[in-house]
């Protein structure tokens, strides 16, 4: 693994030719002030001696964060964007040591195709868990449980004029009434809370607002809302904040504002998050934040304390900007949960996956219930080769972990048996929102399928645009059929490895970098680069082949 900080490639990835010199120089000196290894190593947030250092999760992509407190126990759901299981939730004691418990469904909702799910809100009413959000911009879903664990049942409601109204959410006021609070508005609903009470009540005026979070204190009502602005990662002083408003009453005015979070120089664009209760009137925002030592790991959950100025308006650290090291919002004994990401696929099930319960490990892009299968005896996870293939957004086979640092090595062995040129398989690292990444196939390299002539090809994903990089072709000396794949990720930088025997590598074309691209600022990365299997197909093929990958091994940085 290749350990190095590249300052000035790093400065081409994240800044234009327009941004101020001061800019650069400040984030020089911030690689100058940090350690390599600090962006390299295996981050763990729980300190061990009473404080926690961002981000609170150990491995990415736990985006959108949503927490609520019952009795003693924290829950916490998160979008699933374009992977399944959907809306994984996470548990913790501390807000600080979080695990996987479930998720609202293993399978893409039936009525809706399988595009992308963001920003669920978590709430706990009148005894019963309710889930919000939207699987399109259309479609809004509410689900339901009398148990966190589930099973969760979808609820029919008769919520209009939803369309574009992210992360809506509900609020039980003192009064017992309850509310519905989403983008810029407030609006009271039914008992059943299935149905609208009234108009809709505009609240707040600002810059691209969502994902509001409304709570009670000090006598006031506090509104707490992501505004992304004109955010460009690297510009410390875009307009991409936190702001607070206030009010006497829940549906207002709020007739005041204030800017509660801004990004500093190590980390930027704040957004989407919760503000739950500690104890009395102790209050803590979780949000996301992009850690611009890491940034292939995209956002990550973070967390920061409310402390209250004089004026009786809300503050996190002294209005600094995120912070880094802070004591832990409650005393409990560390209890990290860092699930291990290598499998040797010698169980009869994948981590938590079967057909009773939920993944906390790996993530599906479209899991299909006979996609895939493991052998017990061979230790080996076999994937059908079904299509689209693997450059598609529906690409039902594509198994993926959340990466654990920015700086690691991936590895797998693959053994393949196509029924067809068409057919696709191996390795990958992938962010899921652009398609950037770089892929290895191992494929047929003969129209007529002859048996032993495959080839190894390589290929480079930038603004959602696939480029074949590198192609050599293999000659199996047997019926084996098989490969070792590797793919070092150096934090927006990834080179492609074979092998024959897992021992001696040799290396497949050169380094390639995933840019934040001008003009990207939507499809910018959102999920973080993801090491993954896969197998697919071109075509439309009944009598797939099959990949059999005998191990997935992931190797971090100064381990």
């Amino acid at each position: 693994m290749k350990r190095r900080i590249k300052i000035m490639e790093f400065l081409s990835l994240i800044i234009s030719d327009d941004k101020r010199l001061t800019l650069c120089l400040n984030i020089i000196g911030l690689y100058m002030l940090s350690h390599a290894a600090l962006a390299q190593n295996l981050h763990v947030p729980d300190n061990g001696d009473g404080t926690f250092t961002n981000p609170v999760m150990y491995n990415a992509h736990w985006s959108d964060p949503s927490v609520i407190k019952v009795g003693e126990d924290y829950y916490c759901i998160t979008s699933s964007l374009e992977t399944t299981p959907l809306m994984q939730i996470l548990h913790s004691r501390d807000l600080v040591n979080w695990k996987v418990i479930g998720s609202v469904s293993r399978f893409w909702n039936s009525k809706y195709p399988p595009t992308m799910n963001w920003s669920p809100r978590l709430s706990y009413i009148n005894g019963v868990f309710r889930v919000c959000g939207h699987f399109t911009q259309d479609n809004m879903f509410i689900y339901q449980s009398s148990s966190i664990h589930g099973p969760w049942t979808e609820v029919q409601h008769k919520f209009d004029n939803m369309a574009w109204q992210w992360a809506p959410n509900f609020y039980k006021d003192k009064d017992g009434s309850i509310y519905l609070y989403a983008n810029n508005w407030i609006q009271k609903v039914n008992n059943e809370m299935t149905s609208f009470i009234g108009g809709r009540l505009e609240v707040v005026k600002g810059t691209l607002l969502e994902n509001p979070s409304l709570f009670f204190s000090h006598t006031m009502y506090y509104w707490v809302q992501s505004q992304n602005g004109t955010d460009k990662m690297g510009v410390t002083e875009s307009d991409a904040k936190i702001t607070v408003w206030k009010s006497k009453n829940i549906t207002g005015p709020y007739l005041e504002s204030k800017d509660l979070l801004l990004g500093n120089l190590r980390w930027q664009g704040p957004n989407t998050g919760s503000v739950v209760e500690v104890n009395n009137d102790e209050w803590w925002y979780c949000y996301n934040t992009w850690d611009m030592l890491r940034l292939a790991m995209c956002r990550q959950f973070h967390l920061d304390k409310l402390e209250w100025n004089k004026s009786g308006w809300p503050e996190i650290n002294g209005n600094n900007g995120p912070s880094t090291t802070f004591r832990k919002p409650v005393k409990s004994i560390t209890n990290n949960f860092l699930p291990d990401m290598t499998d040797e696929f010698n169980g009869q099930k994948l981590e938590g996956i079967d057909t009773l319960s939920l993944g906390s490990k790996w993530l599906f892009r479209n899991e299909m219930r006979d996609a895939w299968s493991l052998s017990k005896e061979k230790g080996k996870i076999s994937l059908k080769a079904l299509y689209p293939g693997f450059d598609s957004q529906e690409s039902p086979n594509f198994l993926a972990q959340r990466p654990s640092s920015a700086y690691y090595t991936v590895e797998t062995k693959l053994y393949i048996k196509p029924k067809s040129v068409f057919e696709k398989s191996g390795l990958a690292i992938k962010e899921f929102c652009s398609k950037n990444g770089i892929y290895i196939t191992l494929e047929s390299d003969y129209f007529f399928m002859k048996d032993t002539s495959f080839v190894l090809k390589v290929w480079h994903c930038s603004q959602s645009k696939f480029k074949e990089v590198e192609k050599m072709p293999l000659l199996f000396d047997s019926d084996n059929n098989s490969i070792c794949l590797k793919i070092n990720m150096n934090g927006l930088e990834a080179e492609a490895f074979y092998s024959y025997d897992g021992k001696s590598w040799k290396k497949l074309g050169g380094e390639y970098g995933f840019n934040w691209e001008k003009g990207m600022e939507w499809n910018r990365y959102w999920t973080s680069f993801m090491p993954a299997i896969f197998s697919g197909s071109k075509i439309l093929n009944p009598g797939s082949g099959e990949a059999y990958f005998d191990y997935f091994r992931i190797r971090h940085a100064g381990n």
